[in-house]
């Protein structure tokens, strides 16, 4: 019997590889003629393109070549090729934006051709593309097997060493809870006036805080919460005043209460049609789900949520929406009950920026919490118990 797996393997890297005799048959006679000399010596006029190709390609099959080429390879070298291994579709652009925090775009570009002249990658265009000036790098397929025991996550997500834990959360931190919930929907209930149309509280009602809500050392715990509430359509602001919606806040009581928390980490960013907050509370449980026992710094949870908002869904198994809205019964009626006041402008944002800001503030609303302390200083964090 012939196996379906080995098969489609099989044509894959069959695939690939006439992708990557295309990228050279393509290139500029300058750069052709450049790159075979490097590799394969003395290039005799007239050529042709097609025989040097399969010469070139003999040459990677070398194990000699093949070890020569592994012994280059730099810490960063092998950072980087996994980045171009794990995002789909991966653009100098895309890639860059991976690395915002450690390497600027100008270093990327410059690997990103170094890596093209020493033949570890090469560029193709993706396999539903619509844009036809859109080109994409993959992994030269004739060096992936070598290659493939440098390629893991861990690489692309690896926290500093830890310096020390964090036993004990400090006795005067606040947390959301389902009470702090309803003890700000009574507030608002019986004080339509207290909020300022950009969302501050007035005057008065600020020096009132510190007296109704004792446990709250900081304001804006109170002021992003019913921003999200204001952008999910739990609270309605009108000129002078603001109300609760009493049928969503009946169906956001009912979900469980570590998806409210994932609802007000998004809607805390901005107000998104349902399908958009969908694919968001989606992505934002995919991350939970994924972070290790050890944590992860905040640049490591912003990686994986760029490689989650990317749709690598090989990385994660099967679509993380299974578990997430299984235990969702509310969540259609919430959905389905979003008004469409959402800023269509919002939604065709650069999305990678905006998970990044959701998952900055799922550390504020408390889904991710600090469990150690790196020896670089950084702060790392683990999903609540809750989840």
């Amino acid at each position: 019997m012939i196996d379906a797996r080995k098969n489609h393997t099989g044509n894959e890297q069959a695939n690939e590889v006439l992708a990557w005799r295309d990228y050279l048959t393509t290139m500029n006679d300058s750069n052709f003629f450049d790159l075979m000399h490097m590799y394969l010596g003395e290039i005799q006029t007239p050529y042709n393109k097609q025989k040097l190709i399969e010469e070139l390609s003999s040459f990677l099959r070398k194990e000699e070549h093949k070890r020569t080429i592994e012994l280059l390879l730099s810490e960063n070298d092998i950072l980087i090729l996994n980045a171009v291994y794990f995002i789909p579709n991966p653009t100098q652009q895309k890639i860059a934006d991976f690395f915002k925090d450690t390497f600027s775009i100008y270093q990327i570009y410059n690997a990103l051709q170094n890596f093209e002249s020493r033949l570890l990658i090469f560029k193709t265009k993706p396999d539903d593309f619509q844009d036809k000036l859109l080109q994409i790098y993959k992994i030269n397929p004739l060096l992936k097997a070598t290659l493939s025991k440098y390629f893991n996550l861990s690489v692309i997500l690896e926290n500093p060493p830890v310096s020390h834990a964090i036993l004990n959360s400090p006795a005067n931190s606040f947390s959301y809870s389902p009470s702090f919930f309803a003890a700000v929907y009574s507030l608002v209930n019986s004080n339509s006036s207290l909020c300022k149309m950009d969302g501050t509280f007035k005057k008065k009602i600020s020096e009132e805080m510190p007296i109704l809500f004792p446990s709250v050392t900081d304001i804006s715990s109170i002021t992003l919460f019913i921003r999200a509430a204001k952008n999910l359509g739990l609270f309605i602001q009108t000129e002078n005043e603001i109300f609760a919606n009493k049928e969503k806040w009946k169906n956001f009581a009912q979900l469980p209460f570590p998806h409210q928390l994932i609802y007000i980490a998004i809607g805390s960013v901005a107000s998104f049609s349902p399908s958009i907050l969908q694919k968001y509370a989606t992505q934002l449980n995919a991350v939970i789900e994924s972070i290790p026992a050890e944590g992860f710094s905040e640049k490591n949870l912003l990686r994986l949520a760029y490689l989650v908002d990317e749709k690598n869904s090989a990385l994660f198994g099967s679509s993380p929406a299974t578990n997430f809205y299984a235990g969702a019964p509310r969540l259609s009626q919430i959905l389905s009950q979003q008004t469409q006041a959402e800023n269509d402008e919002t939604d065709n944002s650069k999305t990678s920026d905006i998970f990044s800001s959701i998952i900055q503030n799922a550390i504020k609303v408390g889904i991710f919490v600090n469990n150690a302390v790196s020896e670089d200083g950084e702060n790392l964090y683990v999903s609540a118990p809750c989840f």
